[in-house]
C-alpha cells in the first residue's frame, strides 16, 4: 500500500495501531515511511510522470 499525501487517520492507523497488531504478531522490526509530498522534488517528480502519461 503506498501514499502520496499524508492522512492522519492512516499515520495513526500505521504509526499506533498496525505497530500494536505487529508487536502481537511478533514483528521483530515494524517501521512506518513519511510521506514526501512536501519535496519540491517529489512534487516535480509526480508532475513530470503526469505530463508523460498525457
Amino acid at each position: 500500500m503506498a501514499f502520496t499525501i499524508d492522512n492522519s487517520e492512516t499515520d495513526f492507523e500505521l504509526s499506533i495501531e498496525y505497530r500494536e497488531l505487529a508487536d502481537e504478531l511478533g514483528f521483530e522490526d515494524y517501521r512506518v515511511c513519511q510521506c514526501p509530498n512536501d519535496s519540491e522534488f517529489f512534487v516535480e517528480a509526480l508532475c513530470e510522470i503526469y505530463a508523460k502519461m498525457r
